[in-house]
């Protein structure tokens, strides 16, 4: 995740001197780290988790931190209480992420894929109009290039499976959407 978002500060709560310094003085190190930072491996530390709560509390925003880690139910019932309302994660395998800055750019969801990442947009509208292409755009331009950017509306695209846009940007109606997740999963 680190060199997919090399604007963020990173802390590798795998490292015992980091660990120690989360454990110790949580608000030390958050401040130390700025925002937005990427907390790698949140498991070691899930206390953490509570000092986040708190910071988004008190100053709402999106896009501040990333958290990752192992799958565990311990940390997944932290997250969901600690965090409630205010993550995004998915029991999809592969793995989905949710993106949104302060500026309004979005991206729902990301799909990780070894080490690309899919964009892609849903829309409900059943007529494809250019702007709804701008987000994926734009993240592929000024955030991180995206591997794929699909675009999901509720339409037809053009009877072969979608239209592709000069910048890259896919079409593809709810139908094919199924299939073509179904082709990105992992062996």
């Amino acid at each position: 995740m680190k060199h997919r978002l090399p604007d963020f500060a990173y802390a590798n709560l795998e490292s015992p001197d980091v660990r120690a310094f989360a454990t110790e003085d949580p608000h030390a190190l958050l401040a130390e780290c700025g925002e937005p930072v990427i907390l790698d491996e949140i498991q070691r530390v899930p206390a953490l988790l509570s000092y986040l709560q708190a910071r988004v509390v008190e100053e709402p925003g999106n896009g501040r931190f990333v958290i990752t880690g192992s799958h565990q139910l311990e940390l997944r019932a932290a997250v969901a209480q600690s965090l409630a309302g205010r993550t995004n994660t998915g029991p999809w395998k592969p793995e989905l992420y949710f993106f949104r800055d302060h500026n309004g750019l979005k991206i729902d969801p990301l799909q990780r894929r070894g080490r690309d990442l899919i964009g892609i947009e849903i829309r409900s509208a059943s007529t494809l109009h250019a702007k709804m292409r701008d987000g994926l755009v734009r993240f592929d331009a000024n955030v991180t290039p995206l591997a794929q950017k699909l675009l999901v509306y509720n339409g037809s695209a053009d009877g072969r499976g979608g239209r592709r846009w000069s910048n890259g940007v896919q079409a593809i109606d709810f139908r094919r959407f199924a299939e073509t997740l179904a082709n990105m999963a992992p062996a």
